[in-house]
């Protein structure tokens, strides 16, 4: 599996909000599916332009994604494709996180291992479910709570979709922590494999 970054540039067509809503839907469905793993604007690119990362296993396959995004069926953006060579979220500007998907997650459990998990959902949203095990430390209590989690050895977090659980990544990687995965798509992703 390779990692593909798409530079979205505005192409003739003036962006309006139906083209942005569809463009938003389908990359939230391929996040669910594992074959967006990041997306965020160029910060130091001009305006309207955004990136996003695919995950495939050729050139080819991540192509005719792209070409299925609405932003591009309807001309309202052009695109280039490059191979990226890294494994994280490109808006957040840190190396060393590596994501799954929810998917593989489930198939680890299901071979007979224990994974460390961390749900950095709020409280009402944990008690909508949990994965079995997991152990609930929300986002905003981290920085007071860290010191329960390992400083190495591989740990998993996840949330909702994997915002708050890849931002969870980030500052425990800043703080000196390694072994950090995302699941991407998170909880959302867990229940559309039950």
């Amino acid at each position: 599996m390779a990692y593909y970054a798409v530079w979205m540039k505005p192409a003739n067509q003036e962006l309006a909000p139906v083209y942005l809503e569809a463009h938003i839907e389908y990359l939230s469905q391929l996040r669910l599916e594992g074959k967006v793993s990041g997306n965020g604007r160029l910060l130091n690119g001009p305006a309207g332009n955004g990136l996003v990362i695919y995950r495939g296993s050729s050139l080819e396959e991540v192509q005719a994604l792209i070409e299925k995004d609405p932003f591009v069926v309807h001309g309202v953006r052009a695109y280039e494709l490059h191979h990226w060579d890294v494994r994280w979220a490109p808006h957040t500007g840190l190396g060393g996180i590596r994501e799954i998907t929810a998917a593989q997650l489930w198939e680890r459990i299901e071979n007979g291992e224990k994974p460390t998990i961390i749900d950095v959902r709020e409280d009402h949203e944990v008690a909508e479910g949990v994965i079995p095990g997991a152990i609930h430390i929300r986002l905003g209590d981290l920085e007071h709570r860290h010191t329960e989690i390992q400083p190495a050895g591989e740990i998993f977090f996840l949330c909702r979709g994997g915002r708050r659980s890849l931002k969870a990544c980030e500052w425990l990687l800043s703080n000196g922590y390694t072994g950090l995965v995302n699941v991407a798509g998170g909880m959302t992703a867990w229940k559309e494999l039950r």
